[in-house]
């Protein structure tokens, strides 16, 4: 009769919980910046796009009178 062992139920070492921690800490910062710069990158393309309507209507109420 073999014993089967879950590897959920397997005892972890305080350096592969530590390594688990940091891999997940990592994980968690580069989520944060990759986020970070998308929200900047949405920024800038808000900004170019209200640039260019304004110039639009600049344009057209100028041609308009």
């Amino acid at each position: 009769m073999s014993s089967v062992i879950k590897i959920s139920d397997m005892p972890q070492t305080q350096t592969s919980i530590r390594q688990n921690q940091l891999l997940m800490d990592f994980m968690q910062m580069s989520g944060d910046a990759r986020n970070a710069e998308q929200d900047a990158a949405l920024a800038m393309a808000t900004t170019k796009e209200s640039l260019l309507e304004n110039s639009l209507k600049g344009s057209l109420l100028v041609k308009t009178g």
